[in-house]
């Protein structure tokens, strides 16, 4: 991604994780899905950046010491543990509609964890997050008349 077009799309990401956070803190906690959605687009914007690498690495070696662990446990490999816990939690709050500060700190964790879960279950979780980011961004991209 060229600089001025990564330099824009973290700066969206860091004003949706704004706006997420004064609807939730300070708003009263009005609209929470809308909440969870900009997190979620937020948090898309910086797995792009160095940050982002730095928590893909991260989240990379907790699930691998995770996956290590049950291993030598169960006897069998578990990989991506952490991101379809996250994207389970995530899930089910938004559809049971109790969100709260545990669905938003999954939703913020979702783009990062998600990319640890192998296969095709990691590709729908990683295809909703893009689309939601998508969404927003074309929504945007909209209303400013682009």
């Amino acid at each position: 991604m060229p600089g001025l077009e990564a330099g824009i799309s973290v700066t969206v990401g860091v004003v949706a994780l704004l706006v997420a956070g004064l609807l939730h803190f300070v708003g009263g906690r009005v609209w929470p899905r809308i909440t969870v959605l900009l997190i979620v687009v937020g948090m898309m914007s910086i797995v792009g950046t160095p940050v982002g690498q730095l928590l893909r690495r991260w989240a990379g070696t907790a699930d691998g010491w995770l996956s290590g662990v049950l291993t030598s446990w169960l006897g069998t490999a578990v990989t991506g543990l952490i991101g379809l816990t996250v994207a389970i939690i995530v899930g089910l709050d938004v559809w049971k509609k109790h969100i709260g500060t545990r669905t938003l700190g999954c939703a913020a964790a979702l783009p990062v964890a998600g990319a640890t879960i192998p296969g095709p279950a990691g590709a729908v979780v990683m295809g909703v997050c893009g689309a939601l980011a998508g969404v927003v961004g074309g929504g945007g991209q909209w209303m400013f008349g682009g």
